[in-house]
């Protein structure tokens, strides 16, 4: 919208900057969560999910996931609901590592201080989006 306040015809570039976006989300959401699916099919003896290949990279695990985000990005057709859901999806674990770092680094003030303003500082992001009207 700001976008397009300042150049009329702005669509086909936020169009392709909000696509390269949400290309970047998927690909981190599909690296991340195949490498969490393959570690917890390893603690649990699953044979074909726990395999690596030659590379170390999950490949029956990272096959899956990309078909359930090719899935899912088939079954919407709403760019805006995604691109919301995705930021929220990515700072999901990143406020939980914040806490995890602050728990496991008891002994390190500097650690501490930081994780703690990251899942402050996600926290707030969380309250905002949760509580306000607009979003």
């Amino acid at each position: 919208t700001a976008y397009g306040l300042i150049i009329k015809d702005s669509n086909i570039v936020v169009g392709m900057i909000g696509i390269i976006a949400m290309l970047s989300a998927i690909n981190a959401y599909i690296a991340g969560t195949s490498r969490v699916l393959q570690n917890i099919s390893y603690q649990l003896g699953l044979p074909i999910l726990k395999d690596l290949t030659s590379s170390a990279t999950p490949l029956v695990a990272t096959t899956i996931v990309a078909i359930i985000s090719i899935l899912l990005l088939f079954i919407s057709n709403k760019f805006g609901e995604l691109a919301s859901i995705s930021v929220i999806i990515i700072l999901l674990p990143y406020f939980f590592i914040c806490i995890s770092a602050y728990k496991i680094f008891f002994d390190d003030y500097k650690t501490r201080i930081i994780s703690s303003i990251g899942a402050s500082s996600v926290f707030v992001i969380f309250a905002i989006y949760f509580t306000s009207p607009f979003f």
